[in-house]
């Protein structure tokens, strides 16, 4: 029959297959047929580019599998639970990227909860208004530090150093960051954006590593603390055209959780947060009730869940994408692949027609790949871009 499928591009063909085929012949019978039953489906699936989908069901071990992804999630929280009062950390948070939309969210709320405030951003003016307007908010101290993280200037990081060094810092917060000038192939990033990638480490990287050093020392001594690392969604699934933020990310995720095994004995509590979409204008994205939230919503929703659990995505409905997402990927990677790039791709060309390098050397590189190549749709996009 499976001819007759390849001609008409449609069909399902289920394969049942029996429990032992997967277990160590020590079993006690002869599993050689299973076995070779479960090669022959694995080489069968092959014809899945001709629409033909092929799926060894085993009800067993599937429930087994289910059973025992759901003991992994349960312990995994369970394990993670680390109940902080956020307020008994100390008299001082510090919060990097503190002029604008989550960053400056995390002053509020902080503030909100009784501590003094360090803000350190780049634009000095903004720091100025943001301090005051929280100063007379919430009624507590404040302290501004002027910082471009995007250099590695070391007299600015030994500055930093001094203005902490008499804090008793009780929060860090890092959450400075930036993107890609606009989500493109990494080559043509190479070409018309070098000076992108330097920037983009030494403010998503290094500014997270330097500012974790600088308080690490005082809570350690205090025996308490709480460092939370903004991270992102896309450190867990692909992002084509955005592979070096999203590394970045990744590095932040990996540096939490191995900082937080590091210091939990010295009460230090490191988090990382996993941000999906949020308003701000870094995302440039719209609000979406449920699932893209603004940032005091989001921001409020966070601090909650960082109180009680060292990973989180900070808000329900980006746990829920993520969750989908990564079913989705482990099992149809092969549609979500293409949709994921179709996606990134139509970001892409709507970004690039706003940047100002791009427009003023008249050229636009490499259009995004639509769904279907055919003759009409290269010479749309070739238009469009003309």
């Amino acid at each position: 029959i499976q001819p007759s499928m390849n001609c008409r591009g449609r069909r399902f063909l289920s394969q049942k297959n029996d429990p032992p085929s997967s277990l160590h012949q020590s079993v006690g019978r002869d599993v050689r047929p299973h076995v070779y039953f479960v090669q022959f489906c694995i080489v069968f699936t092959v014809i899945g580019p001709f629409g033909v989908f092929n799926f060894k069901m085993d009800a067993v071990w599937v429930a087994v599998v289910v059973i025992v992804l759901f003991i992994v999630s349960v312990s995994y929280v369970v394990h993670s639970w680390e109940k902080v009062d956020i307020r008994q950390t100390g008299s001082w948070a510090v919060v990097t990227g503190a002029t604008d939309g989550i960053g400056k969210s995390f002053c509020h709320e902080l503030a909100e909860l009784g501590m003094n405030v360090v803000l350190v951003s780049r634009n000095v003016d903004k720091l100025q208004t943001c301090a005051k307007e929280i100063e007379e908010t919430f009624g507590v101290a404040t302290k501004i530090i002027q910082a471009d993280f995007t250099s590695l200037d070391k007299e600015m990081y030994a500055r930093i150093r001094r203005e902490l060094d008499d804090l008793d810092v009780g929060v860090l917060v890092n959450n400075v960051g930036i993107n890609l000038i606009h989500p493109d192939y990494f080559h043509v990033l190479d070409e018309r954006h070098d000076e992108t990638f330097q920037n983009l480490i030494n403010c998503n990287i290094t500014s997270a590593v330097n500012m974790t050093r600088f308080v690490l020392s005082g809570m350690v001594e205090r025996r308490r603390g709480l460092i939370i690392n903004v991270s992102s969604v896309f450190a867990q699934i692909p992002a084509p055209f955005n592979g070096l933020y999203s590394a970045s990310k990744s590095f932040l995720a990996k540096f939490s959780n191995d900082l937080a095994l590091e210091y939990k004995t010295f009460g230090i509590h490191v988090h990382l947060l996993r941000t999906g979409f949020v308003v701000t204008k870094l995302s440039d994205v719209e609000g979406i009730f449920g699932f893209v939230p603004d940032p005091k919503t989001y921001v409020k929703s966070a601090l909650k869940q960082t109180a009680f659990i060292r990973d989180s995505d900070g808000y329900f409905g980006h746990w829920l994408t993520r969750m989908v997402c990564m079913a989705l990927w482990a099992v149809v990677p092969f549609i979500m692949d293409p949709v994921m790039k179709a996606l990134m791709s139509s970001a892409r060309q709507k970004r690039i027609v706003k940047c100002e390098k791009c427009l003023r050397e008249k050229s636009i590189p490499i259009a995004a790949t639509p769904w279907k190549w055919s003759k009409n749709s290269v010479n749309r996009v070739t238009n469009k871009e003309t």
